[in-house]
């Protein structure tokens, strides 16, 4: 009878170690379910976001800006656009609307880079309902570069595309080039695409 109930115990307890093993397992399996849908979700999002990004880069990239059109100073006076491209000028284009994250992103790293570009050679235009907003913006970011509210007529040629981005003005060229949105989940290809308009755009800066 001892022996029987001995035997029997030795039973259940099998039994519940392998009860207790599977259950750790299938926990075990869902996680690395579970993140691994995360992740598939991850690159789609990604993707999408990479897709639409492409579709904007085609659509601005060699769009001529006429030169003659004008833009706004803090001052309130206005100016045109081949005073302000006498050089090489990386643009930060945004809007006060946008994802304020994304645009103090992009500040910290237009800070990041300003001494090898040149403070004098980035320029911010943006779109704003308060003739104020520039001024407040510039002094609780502490930045040294120049902010631009753009006219009714450039803001045609430079919409509001729901997400801040950054392009090219070279002396003698109406073209926009080097177009580019950065993504604040893709902080690596923001900093490629700096690295790459130094060595292209200012390289005797970098240099100084």
């Amino acid at each position: 009878m001892r022996m029987f109930l001995g035997l029997l115990l030795l039973i259940l307890l099998a039994t519940v170690v392998h009860l207790y093993i599977l259950n750790n397992t299938q926990k075990e399996m869902n996680l690395i379910l579970n993140h691994e849908i995360e992740r598939m979700a991850k690159e789609n999002e990604m993707a999408f976001l990479h897709q639409g990004n492409r579709k904007y880069e085609i659509m601005f990239n060699g769009r001529c800006l006429a030169t003659s059109q004008k833009v706004i100073k803090e001052s309130g006076d206005s100016v045109p656009l081949d005073q302000l491209f006498r050089g090489t000028k990386l643009v930060f284009r945004y809007s006060e609307l946008n994802c304020n994250t994304c645009i103090d992103k992009q500040i910290d790293i237009l800070k990041k880079y300003a001494a090898k570009i040149g403070n004098d050679n980035i320029i911010l235009f943006v779109s704003s309902t308060n003739s104020r907003y520039r001024i407040q913006f510039k002094k609780v970011n502490n930045i040294h570069f120049s902010i631009y509210e753009l006219s009714s007529s450039l803001e045609k040629q430079l919409p509001n595309i729901d997400l801040p981005y950054y392009f090219i003005m070279e002396k003698d060229n109406p073209r926009i080039n080097s177009f580019f949105i950065p993504q604040k989940e893709l902080h690596q290809l923001t900093e490629e695409y700096f690295r790459e308009i130094l060595n292209k755009y200012f390289p005797k800066t970098t240099k100084q």
